[in-house]
C-alpha cells in the first residue's frame, strides 16, 4: 500500500468519467465537436482506453503514466487570464 501511495503522481485521475460513452463524448467534444453525433460513443471510448492502457472503474477513469511529469501536465488546468490596461 505505501508502494502504490508513493507513486500516486504517476496516475491520472477523472472522477467524473464514468463510462466509455461519456469519456469519447469529452474527447471528441474537445477535439471534434461535428462527429459526436455520428460517432459510435461506445467504441471509440473502448479504443481510447485500449491505446492508453487505461480503465474506468468504480471511482471513474484511471491511467498510469510513465512520466509523473506527463501526469502532472494533463491534470493540472492551465488558465489564461489575459491582462487589461497600459503603462
Amino acid at each position: 500500500m505505501c508502494d502504490l501511495a508513493a507513486r500516486l503522481d504517476h496516475f491520472i485521475f477523472d472522477p467524473e468519467t464514468v463510462d466509455a460513452k461519456q469519456l469519447a463524448r469529452d474527447e471528441l467534444s474537445f477535439e471534434t465537436p461535428d462527429l459526436v453525433p455520428i460517432v459510435d460513443l461506445e467504441a471509440y471510448g473502448n479504443q481510447y482506453l485500449q491505446k492508453r492502457g487505461a480503465e474506468i472503474g468504480s471511482l471513474g477513469y484511471i491511467q498510469e503514466v510513465c512520466n509523473p511529469d506527463l501526469a502532472q501536465s494533463i491534470t493540472t488546468e492551465e488558465t489564461f487570464d489575459p491582462q487589461m490596461g497600459g503603462m
